[in-house]
């Protein structure tokens, strides 16, 4: 592991630590082909930001691990969705008003047979 040590003097003191290219590709791998997590392979390798594997693996242009679902997310995608509860209403509200349409096109159907066997049968004019 190439690592050096760089001492800033900015009005603060800072050591930053620069890893060479090989140690930073060589601890992407691990971390990458193995089922461990980001900061066990970085106290593994002495490596001390929290960030710096994120960082490397953006350098080097690869892709991080596809986490896999929690047993409660997977839950969550299988079961439906309930509805909320202002849907709920306004399909409860567009049933009804479908029935009632229904049954005024019915009655509206019947008064104009009634009509129809009124004016044949008495021979008079009811409509217009």
């Amino acid at each position: 592991m190439a690592r050096t040590k760089t001492n800033k003097g900015s009005g603060y003191n800072q050591n930053k630590l620069h890893y060479d290219l090989d140690f930073k590709w060589r601890v992407c791998q691990e971390y990458l082909n193995s089922s461990e997590t980001k900061i066990a392979i970085q106290r593994r390798n002495g490596v001390q930001c929290r960030t710096a594997i994120v960082i490397w693996l953006r350098q080097f242009g690869l892709k991080d691990k596809i986490k896999p679902l929690s047993l409660k997310e997977q839950l969550s995608l299988q079961m439906p969705q309930p509805k909320p509860k202002k849907v709920q209403f306004e399909e409860s509200e567009l049933d009804r008003l479908k029935k009632e349409l229904a049954e005024a096109n019915l009655r509206a159907e019947a008064y104009q047979k009634m009509i129809e066997i009124a004016e044949q049968e008495f021979k008079i004019e009811i409509k217009k």
